[in-house]
């Protein structure tokens, strides 16, 4: 259980929710929201099938971008109020591409009614569980006021992608069971340093939490 909640937040982890206030002080009154996450493919056409087989997005918008080596393909994808941007780069770059083992956000989680059927749905469609859950389900009680309970999927890049349900929010807030973003996990080195950033954009902290783990305490804030 420890070293799941570890993978889940890391040493110390920043939370984005998105729901960006117009608040900050950078680009007050002209910052909306969050407006996309870009994630670079090994397999454009592989990446696309996964998030629209598997968690029902739909693609929206498929340019190509002109370069001296061909075109580089995108293709917006989106669920509710999720755009994800799939980019499939071109030479050494798509080498190093594959090559990467993790980057500065940990996880992109989705928002779902009920965990154990979404996972259900998801699993029949051919998803994997990631190693760090490969049990299932794992409940978090120190977020919000009755917590919440997460699993981890195997992206088709190596990305991990979260189903996290609240249990302080009622399961009649919409029909579908899969919805779109719950929040972007990012493990930070200074957490107050990251808040205070996010702060200036505009972003409100929603939740603060710190969980002990084998002789440490994980701080985490939900913005």
């Amino acid at each position: 259980m420890k070293n799941r909640i570890l993978f889940f937040l890391l040493s110390a982890t920043l939370l984005v929710h998105i729901a960006c206030k117009k608040t900050g002080f950078l680009l007050k009154g002209n910052l909306q929201g969050f407006q996309h996450l870009g994630i670079p493919v090994h397999d454009i056409e592989k990446s696309k099938a996964w998030y629209t087989e598997k968690l029902g997005f739909q693609v929206v918008h498929e340019p190509k971008v002109p370069t001296d080596q061909g075109d580089i393909k995108v293709a917006f994808l989106k669920r509710h109020d999720m755009m994800l941007e799939l980019y499939q780069l071109l030479g050494s770059d798509l080498e190093e591409v594959k090559a990467r083992k993790h980057g500065h956000i940990d996880h992109l989680a989705v928002d779902v009614l009920n965990i154990d059927t979404a996972l259900e749905d998801v699993l029949k469609a051919g998803a994997e569980l990631a190693e760090s859950t490969p049990n299932g389900p794992v409940p978090i009680d120190v977020f919000y006021s009755k917590g919440i309970t997460y699993v981890i999927l195997k992206g088709p890049n190596g990305e991990k992608v979260e189903l996290n349900q609240r249990l302080d929010l009622k399961t009649s807030r919409r029909k579908e069971n899969l919805g779109g973003w719950s929040h972007l996990g990012i493990p930070v080195t200074d957490i107050e340093r990251s808040k205070e950033f996010y702060n200036r954009l505009g972003f409100n902290e929603v939740m603060y939490a710190e969980i002990p783990a084998e002789n440490q305490v994980i701080k985490a804030s939900i913005m």
